[in-house]
């Protein structure tokens, strides 16, 4: 691997460098609120040389009828109509917008509407017939979120509907549900669905096309999906934008071919609406060459291992290095750009790397920045790799981003002003942050044994962990600071929870569900400690429970529980999953066990503790670094 000629001053003076922001842009940004006369712009859609966005009210006003007003590619009024009464019943009406090249469909509470350029409804979409709501079949709820395959369901065309976080939908022209594509829920592709755009297979370059989503995760970046039909699955492909207004609620998205938005003759832009004071109509560059979809992957890895296409992170206290490289053929040729920081847009423009009057805008594009950056010229099979230098632990949490520019004679040199034959990649990004050691998680409707997958507690022992084993674990009410958890306890004689623990004997009737997945067996639970006191109730035979428990307050109900564990198995990787009753106090879920104290005792003598705090619905947190 190779390493890069990187001083501490270097990296201290790049930790501050400044980037100009949001000039890859094709069109406006345009203030609807000014051009539509409203506030409340929902949906955005190109055709034939207009920009159409839906929007509720009319003529100042925010009730029904709603409308749609028309701009040209300057941003100018051209025209407004009523969008049909059908709408009326909703508050805000057509949200997001697709076109089939001759007719308009959005989509609203009721359905889908399909209508012509002057608002009036059409019984024809894509050639094929159709009745006026289309309603999906599925569970979608509001037809939010709006893209439209032409060569779908067999060529006759089908709808991607989506409504925020719910699963998406593909549907054919009469409604019927084709298929469904499952959420990323909990993961950094987790979408909240308000805008949908459908980009072919061949400006995706992947087999079934993509899919482009306003936003990812809610209120967050533009982000590309590829479309698996045979697994019903949304894969992230990595590429990226951010927003206009980053944060503010999404709107509508549109995929704009040919480079119309600005005249360019070729590539392909986004056009985008951001919800924000007041809201803005976007356009968003995504290459300027026809024929040719995207670069190679940037990969990511640390410590010398597997690269792989994924953002990172490494912590300074644990990890050595961090790498990157291009997913190419061993020499491909090309010259990564750097910067550390929050991820924001770049500027299109010649780089001065090449002294060439070419330029390119997918992802955010790249110019040398007003601040500095640094540049190597590499080659695919040879990774370059960061040492973790003290200066960067010093700076953490930081995010380091990288992009490569790449010679590859795919590209078709001289369309676009390009005399280069170049691509760009997918930005990767690693995060350099100290990991939180250990983390306890409690979560659920209610401490009673609700979720029978997972522990209602939950103590995990994180990969980046030192190998310094829990060797004892209380979890305690007495010492809480919360004063709604003055009358909580832990209630440790229900029946009903099966609650002989798990010990082995997951297969006898009654004797499994407290503690969840093996988990005991995993951290090394000390059944055998001579302060156990509690036991179970067993169908079949008294165990012990494996726990100790004090601070009784009345028949069974204890302030504090202690365990203890063996044999150094509780180190990283390794999460403890139990159910306890809890009674009393600020309530059953996991919210409400806010004000728990929490001790860890490990092998080597280390003792934290800290008090769970509320983090969201059903879910409380604590986190020791």
């Amino acid at each position: 691997m190779r390493l890069p000629v990187l001083t501490t001053a270097a990296l201290a003076t790049l930790a501050t460098a400044s980037l100009a922001q949001n000039s890859n842009r094709s069109f406006g940004p345009l203030d609807a609120d000014a051009v539509t006369t409203v506030t409340g712009s929902l949906g955005v859609q190109f055709l034939n040389g207009e920009i159409y966005i839906s929007h509720r009210g009319q003529a100042g006003g925010s009730v029904a009828p709603h409308g749609i007003t028309v701009v040209d590619r300057q941003g100018n009024f051209v025209r407004t109509f009523a969008q049909d009464p059908l709408t009326n019943t909703s508050a805000w009406g057509v949200r997001d917008m697709d076109t089939d090249g001759t007719y308009i469909a959005g989509g609203f509470e009721s359905g889908i509407i399909v209508f012509d350029t002057s608002g009036a409804l059409q019984s024809t979409f894509n050639g094929q017939p159709i009745v006026n709501p289309i309603v999906s079949t599925g569970v979608v709820g509001v037809h939010r979120a709006l893209a439209f395959d032409p060569t779908g369901n067999g060529g006759a065309g089908s709808f991607f509907v989506g409504n925020f976080g719910v699963d998406i939908e593909e549907i054919a022209l009469d409604g019927t549900l084709l298929r469904s594509f499952a959420n990323a829920i909990g993961t950094l592709d987790e979408w909240s669905a308000y805008g949908l755009a459908f980009m072919p297979p061949a400006l995706s370059g992947t087999p079934e096309g993509t899919l482009w989503m306003n936003s990812s995760p809610n209120a967050g970046l533009l982000r590309e999906y590829a479309i698996d039909r045979a697994t019903s699955a949304l894969v992230s492909t990595g590429r990226t934008f951010e927003r206009q207004v980053p944060g503010s609620a999404q709107g509508g998205l549109d995929l704009v071919t040919g480079g119309q938005l600005e005249g360019r003759g070729c590539g392909w832009d986004l056009l985008g609406l951001d919800q924000a004071t007041p809201d803005l109509v976007t356009g968003y560059v995504g290459e300027l060459w026809t024929g040719y979809a995207q670069g190679p992957r940037m990969l990511t890895g640390k410590n010398g291992g597997p690269l792989a296409p994924r953002d990172n992170s490494v912590d300074p206290n644990f990890d050595s290095s961090w790498e990157y490289d291009i997913q190419a053929a061993p020499g491909t040729g090309h010259a990564m750009f750097f910067n550390i920081g929050p991820l924001v847009t770049r500027s299109r423009g010649p780089v001065a790397l090449y002294k060439s009057l070419w330029e390119f805008g997918l992802l955010t594009g790249f110019t040398t920045p007003s601040g500095p950056s640094f540049d190597v010229t590499l080659s695919a099979g040879m990774p370059i790799s960061f040492p973790m230098l003290p200066v960067v632990a010093a700076v953490a949490p930081i995010d380091m981003h990288a992009q490569s520019i790449v010679l590859d004679p795919n590209v078709p040199a001289g369309q676009c002003g390009l005399r280069l034959p170049l691509a760009v990649t997918d930005i990767a990004s690693t995060r350099i942050e100290t990991q939180p050691r250990w983390v306890v998680r409690t979560s659920g409707p209610n401490s009673f044994n609700a979720v029978t997958t997972e522990g209602f507690f939950q103590v995990t022992c994180n990969a980046s962990n030192p190998n310094d084993a829990i060797a004892e674990l209380t979890f305690d009410w007495l010492n809480s600071s919360n004063p709604a958890q003055a009358t909580m306890v832990f209630d440790v004689d229900q029946i009903s929870m099966a609650d002989v623990f798990w010990n082995g004997n997951a297969a006898l009737t009654g004797c499994a569900g407290t503690y969840r997945n093996g988990s005991d067996i995993a951290a090394g639970l000390d059944y055998a400690h001579p302060n156990n006191n509690l036991v179970s109730t067993c169908a079949v035979a008294p165990e012990n429970a494996g726990c100790q428990a004090t601070n009784l307050t009345t028949t069974s109900n204890y302030k504090t529980l202690t365990w203890r564990f063996t044999g150094g198995s509780f180190l990283a990787g390794v999460k403890f999953e139990v159910d306890i009753d809890t009674d009393g106090g600020a309530g059953i879920t996991g919210d409400a066990m806010a004000g728990m104290v929490v001790t860890i005792r490990t092998v080597g003598g280390n003792v934290m503790t800290g008090e769970i705090a509320a983090a969201g619905p059903e879910l409380g947190l604590l986190v020791f670094p």
